[in-house]
């Protein structure tokens, strides 16, 4: 019994100066292999070229949210969001009566928010995805450009629209739809929606019976207008009292959407991603029939009755988000400039959407031209196990201000295959998954600015020296949401570079920085490639 506690105290001693020694996770990483007692695991720094390239228009259509607004960023300018939609019906066949009335048409689209509590029967929200504080103008325009679902040069592709489509939906789009304000009997009609800004109030719908008003409905924050119903008539109700469409085709050819566009703003304004998922125009309306079945028994056959009924267009089907975006002259020609394939750039950039991306080389040159990097023969010939290879962004604060405009989030992928690395894991975690691989932006705890991002390779480093993968040039960009998985087309990018498409959760991005790259002034700062191995023979 005693050499069982005996032996059972040393285990523990052991455990605790295995735990002791490894206070610190960061110093290595929280996918180290192992621990380091014997001293056997060397590290080294290799190589890495960087330089970045101006992204051409992206495709919107793919995008999960619609961005409605405008964002000034501190170094690349303001950018404004519009957008524009087709609707669909919620169903056919309607007999809304010969002459029924349009009681009222609610337009509703949903903020993305979330609950925080319940006051006094009230639901309290913050509102997520939305920038700004102040106030801007808003114009909904009738849709006279056709958003086709397929390719018109190959049937077979779906249809792509792009960030740039907004000057061809402008030239093209009809009336200003008009929207009600004030009380019931005392309305007056407008077609802006003036000193807009989203609110996290909750909606409180009210019916008044028997002259005592209660609240009927409670809705999430949103967009909510009572549209002119006139209009809406007139486009539904046929001659005869039916719905004038046979099928959602034919609405569509017929009314091709609406096109939500900003008219004005005060200072820099403010913008919000909007959730058409859930998005509506419900018209509430009364019928009114020849009651030949006496339906309320009362004997009368001939006598007319008036029914009250609802009828929704969804705010669904083919869309795009168009962006006009003004990068200042002089940093367009910084980006334009860090384009140096050959050796690399001081200063990197990466800007969501139409803006900027960077490429990197890793392991340096291949001076004996035999399609290797001779840093990488090097360490292939030495038989290592890779415990953790990492790369650290640093933002360059002499031109990046700081603040809330900084993206929390970086993306790395391969650029030739178009697909993310090794070390990406798909979780359902969305815009919390992978810190391991791709960490969040460390900011400096007493100002606030952003000073690097960690990005590990391990994973993907140990399938190159394994021969399971070659070693591509990867492609890094800003991220809105590095969960969101899938790409975006960019629109006829060949030069400086061929970029076909990017990440779509960097083509939804607003967000924009600035990096340290391989030829910083600051040797500190410059990029490389660090790489924790253990040699196994």
């Amino acid at each position: 019994m005693k050499n069982l506690l005996k032996y059972g105290t040393m285990v523990m001693a052991i455990v605790f100066v295995l735990i002791s020694c490894d206070t610190d996770p960061n110093e290595l990483g929280g996918d180290f292999l192992g621990i380091d007692i014997d001293g056997t695991i060397s590290e080294q720094d290799f190589d890495v070229k960087a330089f970045s390239a101006p992204v051409n228009a992206v495709q919107t259509n793919n995008f999960r949210s619609v961005q409605l607004g405008t964002y000034s960023d501190p170094l690349y300018g303001k950018t404004t969001y519009d957008f524009v939609s087709q609707l669909s019906l919620s169903r056919t066949g309607i007999n809304f009566s010969e002459n029924p009335e349009f009681k009222s048409v609610i337009l509703s689209i949903p903020y993305y928010s979330r609950p925080q509590g319940v006051v006094s029967e009230k639901t309290t929200y913050v509102l997520d995805s939305v920038y700004g504080d102040q106030s801007i103008d808003i114009q909904i325009f009738r849709n006279k450009y056709f958003l086709n679902s397929f390719d018109i040069n190959d049937v077979e592709q779906s249809a792509a629209y792009y960030s740039d489509l907004g000057e061809v939906i402008n030239t093209s789009k009809g009336a200003a739809i008009e929207f009600l304000t004030g009380t019931p009997g005392n309305e007056t009609s407008s077609s802006t929606l003036k000193n807009f800004i989203p609110s996290p109030l909750e909606i409180e719908i009210n019916q008044t019976v028997d002259g005592v008003t209660s609240v009927r409905e409670r809705l999430s924050p949103r967009l909510r207008l009572n549209l002119a119903p006139d209009f809406w008539k007139s486009l539904l109700v046929g001659a005869d009292g039916m719905l004038n469409f046979s099928s959602d085709s034919d609405f569509q050819n017929a009314f091709r959407g609406l096109y939500f566009k900003v008219v004005g703003a005060r200072g820099d304004g403010n913008f919000a991603h909007l959730n058409l998922n859930g998005a509506s125009i419900t018209i509430n309306y009364v019928s009114k029939f020849i009651d030949v079945n006496d339906t309320d028994g009362d004997g009368d056959i001939t006598e007319e009755i008036e029914v009250d009924s609802s009828f929704d267009l969804n705010i669904t089907g083919n869309r795009a988000v168009l962006l006009d975006q003004n990068i200042p002259a002089n940093v367009q020609n910084d980006i334009d400039d860090s384009f140096d394939p050959v050796n690399g750039s001081s200063k990197l950039y990466l800007k969501g959407g139409p803006g900027a991306m960077t490429f990197i080389d890793l392991f340096g040159p291949d001076n004996d031209n035999d399609g290797e990097a001779d840093a990488l023969t090097d360490l292939i010939s030495k038989n290592v196990l890779i415990n953790e290879a990492n790369i650290e962004f640093y933002v360059d604060q002499s031109v990046v201000p700081g603040g809330d405009s900084e993206p929390e989030r970086i993306l790395i992928y391969d650029y030739v295959t178009r697909s993310l690395l090794a070390d990406f894991d798909i979780s359902p975690n969305g815009a919390s998954s992978n810190f391991n691989h791709l960490g969040r932006l460390e900011r400096n705890s007493s100002t606030g600015k952003g000073e690097k991002y960690k990005i590990k390779l391990t994973g993907h480093i140990t399938q190159i020296i394994n021969g399971d993968l070659d070693n591509n040039r990867l492609a890094l960009v800003v991220s809105q949401n590095v969960g969101i998985l899938g790409f975006s087309k960019v629109k006829n990018q060949t030069l400086p570079l061929e970029i076909k498409e990017i990440p779509v959760s960097a083509g939804i991005s607003h967000e924009g920085t600035v990096l340290h790259g391989n030829l910083s002034n600051n040797p500190a700062k410059r990029l490389k490639l660090k790489i924790f191995y253990t040699e196994t023979n």
